[in-house]
């Protein structure tokens, strides 16, 4: 690892802070570190991830395809980098090359591909003897049908390899839907700005979804949170996310289960410092976990989440990365899953039952909630709304947690009584077609015209 240096002040580099990348800057920061940001090229072209307001003291760009003239950049700086930490989904690539030039705590490069790409992903689960998704890359949608009428499936997912935000994925029922979805995907880019020559196909999980959010350090594996996912059928799709919980059972099989079979996963994916998000399906039929995908990285939702696990749980994903590489005895202090949950948060998803402009917006009535914290939009007056299908329709989140769990767990369905009355949304009108959002226009015509449905598995 590199180490301190009398001549150079020490700092931290930080790939892509968007999203909760800032937040995590910010965390950092406000310890006393000096952290320089580090752009990949993907982040140069990412949509809807949000801006950085966070001061550094050195932003650097990646010269694409060119590692070397990137880290000649980095040494150039009058600093020590004692560390290189990923802050979004896109700089999972660069973090793990700069970090292992610099000789510093890393992943490596020898499977950064399978942190990124889907098929590789999947095909090295099973490689390890672990329960993976049936999947093939398809170039054509004869190789589609091919494999769909091979494995006899009825419900398909079609996606791309290397997307994140569920950007262009689709849930397939007919050959038609599987058409329309491969042309949209291989004409799209993906919202890091790469083209997709081929689609991946997989097998559509039945289940009930979790998010498990780890933290490792020397190879070691910490559960920071596990989330329960409460999706329902709305607008003729079946995944509007109406809230993303914390999740505890009374006897804590099913966590420790989850536990085991991510820290296997990731173990696959050589894994052995920062942050993953990982999506697993709990299979009804077979009573056991699968993963969806990983994230190798922090859970996102632009880092709103450590206001909600700080009370209840004591840390949160967030400071436990930044203590894995800058504060190792705080992370080995930390149990392996959380224990003894004091409460309940909640990730509340706004939904939009009409398609319009916003108008206004009026949040006072949320302070009657006791387990209110706050609340992040992603749109704002004057911004177009569309009915909720996805994640991407949902105008924003609540964020809410209390040591009372029953308080907490009635009072989001209370927020679902009144919500709609928070806003205020005007008829869409000709003139205002400039002010779309390119994804949810793309979902609500789709909806419209096919029943293909964008769905938020991967």
């Amino acid at each position: 690892m590199a180490s301190f240096s009398a001549s150079a002040p020490p700092a931290v580099i930080v790939t892509d802070p968007i999203s909760s990348g800032r937040e995590l800057a910010r965390r950092i920061i406000n310890r006393g570190f000096t952290v320089i940001a580090l752009w990949s090229v993907g982040s140069q072209s990412a949509a809807g991830l949000g801006d950085c307001d966070v001061e550094f003291v050195a932003s650097i760009n990646e010269i694409e395809a060119n590692l070397e003239s990137t880290l000649n950049l980095i040494t150039q700086l009058p600093y020590t980098i004692i560390a290189c930490i990923v802050g979004c989904e896109c700089g999972v690539e660069l973090n793990d090359a700069v970090s292992e030039r610099l000789n510093l705590a890393t992943n490596g490069t020898n499977q950064s591909i399978q942190k990124r790409d889907k098929w590789e992903m999947q095909e090295r689960m099973r490689e390890c003897g672990l329960r993976a998704i049936k999947q093939t890359v398809a170039r054509s949608v004869d190789e589609i049908k091919e494999f769909v009428e091979g494995e006899n499936l009825r419900n398909w997912i079609i996606k791309p390899r290397r997307d994140a935000g569920s950007n262009g994925v689709y849930k397939c029922e007919s050959m038609e839907q599987a058409r329309q979805a491969f042309e949209k995907i291989t004409n799209m880019t993906t919202i890091f700005g790469e083209g997709n020559s081929d689609v991946l196909v997989q097998e559509f999980l039945v289940g009930s979804e979790y998010v498990v959010d780890t933290v490792s350090c020397e190879g070691q594996h910490k559960v920071a949170v596990i989330w329960e996912q409460d999706k329902r059928t709305l607008h003729g799709s079946p995944f509007v996310y109406y809230d993303s919980h914390t999740y505890e059972t009374t006897d804590g099989v099913r966590e420790k289960a989850m536990a085991d079979y991510v820290f296997k996963c990731i173990d696959a994916l050589g894994i052995i410092y920062g942050p993953c998000h990982a999506e697993v399906m709990w299979l009804d039929e077979d009573d056991s976990p699968c993963l969806v995908e990983v994230g190798a990285r922090l859970h996102g939702a632009g880092g709103n989440f450590p206001a909600i696990c700080d009370p209840i749980i004591g840390y949160n994903q967030i400071d436990l990365t930044i203590d894995a590489y800058l504060s190792s005895e705080n992370f080995f202090k930390i149990p392996t899953l959380p224990t003894n949950i004091k409460g309940y948060g909640v990730e509340y998803f706004f939904v939009c039952y009409t398609d319009g402009i916003l108008e206004s917006m009026d949040f006072s009535r949320l302070s009657t909630l006791q387990s209110f914290l706050g609340v992040d939009m992603h749109r704002s007056v004057g911004e177009r709304l569309y009915r909720t299908i996805d994640l991407m329709t949902s105008p924003g989140v609540v964020r809410l947690s209390h040591s009372d769990k029953d308080l907490c767990y009635r009072e989001k369905f209370e927020l679902r009584s009144f919500e709609e009355s928070l806003f205020t949304i005007r008829p869409e009108i000709e003139d205002d077609s400039n002010k779309c959002h390119e994804v949810s226009q793309e979902a609500n015509a789709e909806f419209e015209t096919t029943g293909s449905i964008i769905t938020t598995q991967g």
